[in-house]
């Protein structure tokens, strides 16, 4: 038994079509499931300073664009953290990626979390060369001065 040519063309033709007309439909299926009805959209803060925690969604939206939180945790009786808050506020008014979360804590030691699209290094008492340096270790683009530092 052997098959005609044409015949063989028409199955060709089929399958094609086949094969064309189901790129069409799961793209149509997927914005009919997975469309606007999915996303949920997280809204973050007007000001890149805020004095409370962020929520996860908004952490993630961060990170997920290539920004970075630092949180600093303190008293406002210690004089050595308000002025580590002020480095901190000063940068982030530098650098345009970076959201800062000021929180108001209990402790005679200012702590700093940095979190980046890199990892998270958590800081106790620290100076601000070292907060600097773990910016530069958890930015996904850190600035030139962090180039600069790593030469001296």
């Amino acid at each position: 038994m052997r098959i005609k040519l044409p015949s063989l063309k028409i199955i060709g033709f089929i399958l094609i079509g086949i094969m064309f007309v189901s790129t069409f439909a799961f793209s149509g299926l997927q914005a009919i499931f997975y469309g606007s009805s999915q996303q949920q959209q997280t809204n973050l803060p007007e000001n890149r300073i805020v004095d409370h925690k962020l929520t996860s969604q908004q952490e993630s939206t961060i990170l997920n664009y290539g920004g970075t939180i630092v949180a600093i945790e303190y008293t406002t009786s210690c004089q050595a953290c308000l002025n580590q808050k002020s480095y901190l506020e000063s940068l982030v008014q530098k650098y345009n990626k970076i959201f800062l979360e000021e929180i108001v804590g209990n402790s005679t030691i200012s702590k700093v979390d940095v979190i980046g699209l890199y990892g998270q290094r958590s800081l106790q008492n620290a100076t601000d060369k070292e907060v600097f340096s773990a910016l530069c270790e958890v930015m996904y683009q850190p600035p030139l001065e962090c180039v600069v530092s790593q030469v001296k």
